[in-house]
């Protein structure tokens, strides 16, 4: 009886292992599951962008510059200045709006094109 006994408890022990082994390994696959859909996404984004930036003057209108997957038209000659509200209106009328700068980097991109656009380079 002592030996039938000794059997079961070590069977529930090793029973109690693979359990804790069977979630452990759920819980890892359902990670990678959710780290490959994660990353599925970001390659597809990605593609999109590389496809915007090879063809980038077939998805913006002529005048427009693409930066960070978004058209862009920054009036450089003084004869194209225009009020805030006929620049809204211009924009508008192309389908977008006036920019909202909400993040470092579109900042970042925005200044740095001005900047190379309105100092030559010596």
């Amino acid at each position: 009886m002592k030996d039938a006994r000794k059997q079961v408890d070590s069977e529930m022990g090793s029973q109690t292992q693979t359990n804790w082994e069977l979630e452990h390994q759920t819980k890892r696959s359902n990670d990678y599951k959710s780290q490959m859909e994660k990353v599925t996404k970001e390659i597809e984004a990605m593609r999109t962008r590389l496809s915007m930036l090879s063809d980038g003057c077939k998805h913006c209108p002529a005048g427009w510059i693409l930066m960070n997957s978004v058209c862009y038209y920054f009036p450089l000659k003084s004869n194209e200045f225009k009020t805030w509200k006929e620049s809204r209106d211009f924009c508008q009328l192309q389908g977008g709006d006036l920019i909202i700068i909400d993040s470092q980097d579109e900042e970042n991109s925005t200044v740095n094109y001005l900047r190379n656009q309105l100092l030559p380079c010596n």
